[in-house]
């Protein structure tokens, strides 16, 4: 490697600042105390664009980190986030009993913005007590923002830029 050469220096520069754009959009699994349980969600995508369905994993557990291994009837709502920070439901999915703490459902996201997921769970031998999990996702309008695929166009552009301004680099030195 030549960290002498300029245009392999700012092939580096480049490529690091397209890397930090791209894991700045990730979202990560994030959980969440509920009483007497903690929720955690997962999401795939996790920074989904418009169109895109994701795939939503949910894990009951109880507080001593162990899946909830007890029936528990899940519902969980998509809310529409607005600007008042004020909440339309947009869809519920049909009530289900879990036994084994993991709730899998997805949903397709057809504008972006801001949602929030309320995950709703209670024992069927208590239904007067309900308990949520709340989380909030991000989805981008995929007419911006920088896709994975924009930023590898990008990636490869500029490696031919960097190597052709070498190339020229080097024959003028040795002229």
């Amino acid at each position: 490697m030549n960290f002498k050469n300029p245009s392999f220096n700012i092939l580096i520069i480049v490529t690091l600042l397209l890397l930090s754009v791209s894991v700045s959009n990730a979202h990560i699994s994030i959980g969440e105390y509920a009483g007497t349980h903690a929720v955690s969600f997962d999401p795939e995508p996790r920074s989904p664009f418009v169109g895109e369905t994701v795939d939503m994993d949910f894990y009951l557990r109880d507080l001593s980190g162990n899946f909830a291994n007890e029936p528990f009837l899940i519902t969980v709502n998509v809310q529409k986030v607005l600007p008042d920070d004020s909440e339309i439901t947009i869809f519920t999915t049909e009530p289900e009993i879990i036994i084994d703490g993991n709730y899998k459902t997805n949903y397709k996201f057809t504008e972006p913005g801001h949602y929030r997921l309320e995950f709703n769970f209670q024992r069927p031998s208590e239904p007067d007590i309900s308990r949520e999990g709340i989380f909030d996702i991000e989805v981008r309008d995929t007419t911006g923002g920088t896709s994975t695929t924009t930023i590898l166009i990008l990636l490869v552009l500029t490696a031919i830029l960097a190597f052709t301004a070498s190339s020229i680099f080097t024959k003028r030195r040795t002229s």
